[in-house]
């Protein structure tokens, strides 16, 4: 998904810049469907950006944040774990009312008790590189990162990290109404949002659940309804043109829909709402 719309507040920045100056370790915001919005001091350190250039391992670094964002989203408390890269990982809620709304994450670090990086599956001439990275990334203690957690947990319930979520899912919703408003006459699919808004399909039932309480389809359905009944008080257009207009293009359906929503014909309504 893109996120660059979303404008990070100076205080927001300064919370996610001091826990770093304060842990040395890289912290990053999740939304609610576990999609990065926020981060810093980079998104990858210089081992995780190398070992996932290979297409496999990225997917399994994908798999790992996924069950984790899950698990803590089942918990609603913090996880400390570790990735399959032998990473030390911790994930804590974010919650506003009785709902996650996003998540907040600390991690690429090694704990004190890590192993040496065992290569496993790397081609030998990147072997060297991605050893050394490895060897170069932060070592923790658990009582560290333990601390590091709790504080992660308070950071969790800072209110300008609620704004921030909320501002960041109210764009995405003005952002689905804005697009599915201007392509209605077109083909406003599930494919075609999932498109738009690089969302998977669960990603994209998720946000509309969450944003308008309803489906995709029957979001879409509603909102070529409401279209209808603004072109059939405003306009002198027939009401197969502006089935058309509307993205249905087939008249009797469009009728039964409609019908079926208002409890009135189209022309019935036309008259009910003109002069």
């Amino acid at each position: 998904m893109n996120t660059n719309f979303v404008k990070k507040t100076d205080a927001l920045e300064r919370l996610l810049v001091d826990f770093y100056t304060l842990t040395n370790m890289k912290i990053c915001i999740y939304d609610g469907d576990g999609k990065e919005v926020s981060f810093f001091p980079e998104r990858l350190s210089a081992f995780c950006g190398s070992y996932r250039e290979d297409e496999r391992i990225d997917k399994k670094c994908r798999e790992c944040d996924k069950n984790a964002i899950e698990r803590c989203r089942k918990t609603g408390r913090a996880h400390i774990y570790t990735c399959h890269a032998g990473l030390t990982e911790c994930i804590t809620p974010i919650v506003i009312g009785s709902n996650v709304r996003g998540f907040i994450a600390i991690g690429q670090i090694r704990g004190e008790k890590a192993t040496r990086f065992s290569g496993v599956g790397i081609e030998p001439e990147k072997l060297d590189k991605l050893t050394d990275e490895y060897d170069k990334l932060p070592v923790m203690t658990d009582a560290k990162i333990e601390a590091a957690a709790h504080v992660l947990e308070a950071c969790a319930s800072y209110e300008e990290l609620k704004q921030f979520m909320n501002d960041f899912e109210s764009s995405i919703e003005i952002r689905i109404e804005d697009w599915v408003g201007k392509n209605l006459q077109g083909n406003v699919g599930v494919e075609n949002l999932c498109e738009n808004f690089h969302f998977s399909r669960k990603e994209l039932y998720s946000v509309v659940k969450r944003s308008f309480n309803t489906t995709p389809a029957e979001y879409v359905k509603n909102k070529r309804l409401e279209r209808a009944c603004l072109l059939l008080r405003s306009t002198r257009h027939s009401i197969s043109k502006i089935a058309e207009e509307c993205g249905i293009g087939d008249y009797n359906y469009f009728s039964k829909l409609f019908k079926r929503k208002y409890k009135v014909a189209p022309r019935e309504y036309r008259k009910q709402n003109t002069k």
